[in-house]
This record gives structure tokens, C-alpha cells and sequence, in this order.
């Protein structure tokens, strides 16, 4: 297994650890907030990983209650790059102390496949978002990926 500050070219991150726990199987894992330069860290970890010939990416974010809309959408970013590489992006997440750990392959285009994994990501996706205002095309929530409802 290998850590952040084994990864050749990388250096230690406080925010995200990097495990190797397979060939090509690495996990991501989110010490807290997801946002701001954690996005950062995230998105160059998964470059890192990438890098090294990752098959399938496991993000972690048992370690966070908090995503940024900007951290939702680098996850959902890099569903789409393994989806496109032939590989898979597994989440992780506590969804609630009692109800234990959801670990979850991610086989579609958000938001929708990612809805349910964590409240915190739930939250990212659905928040104080205002799907009326979506005129960027950006994807991130839409009317029938939530059943029709509006979310504000």
C-alpha cells in the first residue's frame, strides 16, 4: 500500500490520502471539507493515480459532511474520465453512523448516480440549487434526474 507521500512527484496532502490496494486499484480518501484546495488535492490525486495505470478509483468521503457544488462536480468529472478510460469510480461514504458504509460503482452521469451515496453529497447536488436557473448547461441537476421536482 502507498500513501500520498509515496506517490513519485506528489507531496503529502493534509486533506486527501492516496492508497494503492490492488494493481490498479487506488483509493482517494477526503480527510475533511471537500472544497477549496481539497478539490485541488483531489483532482490532482486522481491525475496522480491515473498516472500509474488505476483501472478503478475508490473516493472516499466517509471523513467528510461537507461538499462544495465545485467538489460535486470534480467527482462527477471523474466518473465521466473512467467511464471514458474503460474503468470504474466507486464512492464511499458513511451515509448514517447507524446505517454504516455505502460503497457504490458509479455507471451513470450525474447527478443522478450519485444521489443516495452520502447526505453530504446529496446536499452538494440538491442543495440551494435552482434548476430554473440552470442555463449553463452544466448538467449538474435536472428536473427529471430528481423526479420532476424543483429544488431550491
Amino acid at each position: 500500500m502507498e500513501n500520498r507521500a509515496d506517490v513519485p512527484g506528489s507531496s503529502p496532502s493534509e486533506s486527501i490520502i492516496v492508497k494503492q490496494v490492488g494493481t490498479r486499484v487506488w483509493i482517494l480518501r477526503a480527510l475533511g471539507p471537500l472544497e477549496g484546495e481539497a478539490v485541488s488535492a483531489l483532482r490532482d490525486a486522481f491525475r496522480e493515480v491515473l498516472a500509474r495505470g488505476a483501472t478503478d478509483v475508490v473516493v472516499d468521503l466517509g471523513a467528510t459532511s461537507i461538499i462544495s457544488s465545485v467538489g460535486a462536480r470534480a467527482v462527477a468529472s471523474m466518473s465521466d474520465s473512467m467511464r471514458s478510460l474503460s474503468g470504474a469510480l466507486w464512492m464511499a461514504a458513511a451515509w448514517q453512523e447507524e446505517d454504516g458504509y455505502t460503497l457504490r460503482p458509479i455507471q451513470g452521469p450525474a447527478p443522478a448516480a450519485f444521489l443516495g451515496i452520502s447526505p453530504a453529497l446529496d446536499r452538494a447536488l440538491l442543495g440551494d440549487y435552482d434548476v430554473d436557473n440552470d442555463m449553463n448547461g452544466d448538467g449538474l441537476v435536472s428536473e427529471a434526474a430528481v423526479g420532476g421536482r424543483k429544488q431550491r
